[in-house]
């Protein structure tokens, strides 16, 4: 008697498990698909733009303009002391607040700062907290308005992603970096739980 019971435990216990892993499974593959819907989406927009920038500098389509200076987006933008996540917070800058381009390195501008903080002139922000501009003044110069669009666009759909996978059980977005070159790039790294 004890046996039929333990079998029957077993049974339902596998047939529970199996149930469970099949709704896991399609789970999973239905988190894949939409991930490689949103990829296609993505891949179409940076497209368009590269589309957009070619016709803007038509002569010069494996070269767009170095920015000059970047707007921060963020509600606080984080200066650091280096072009690294670890590396430390110099201050928070508020958004809108724009600063002069010494260098980018990777996904990291090097700013010079209006004032010096604790003796340093230069701080390191990183480009998923910025919108690079070619010039500071915004009025009457249409090419730097269509590439600012171009760029918060793409912004905007990368973060859908980020957000869109934060709470998934099996994969988020780890980290993301937008180059407004020609053609323009965007990197997207994901985390597989």
């Amino acid at each position: 008697m004890i046996t039929r019971k333990l079998i029957l435990l077993i049974c339902i216990i596998i047939l529970i498990v199996s149930s469970s892993y099949a709704e896991d499974k399609e789970l999973l593959d239905t988190t894949l698909k939409g991930i490689a819907s949103d990829l296609a989406q993505l891949q179409k927009e940076i497209e368009n733009a590269y589309i957009q920038q070619a016709g803007i500098y038509p002569y010069t389509h494996h070269l767009a303009p170095f920015p000059n200076y970047v707007k921060i987006t963020n509600e606080k933008g984080k200066l650091r002391t280096g072009a690294d996540y670890s590396a430390p917070i110099l201050m928070n800058a508020s958004k809108g607040a724009l600063y002069k381009v010494i260098d980018k390195v990777g996904n990291w501008y090097a700013v010079a700062l209006p004032k010096p903080k604790e003796g340093i002139e230069s701080a390191w922000v990183s480009t998923t907290d910025v919108t690079p501009l070619i010039s500071p003044v915004q009025t009457g110069y249409a090419k730097q308005s269509i590439i600012e669009k171009m760029y918060e666009k793409i912004m905007e759909s990368v973060k859908k992603i980020r957000d869109k996978y934060q709470n998934n059980p099996y994969v988020s977005v780890s980290g993301f970096s937008i180059d407004i070159g020609m053609p323009p790039s965007v990197s997207v790294s994901f985390k597989f739980k």
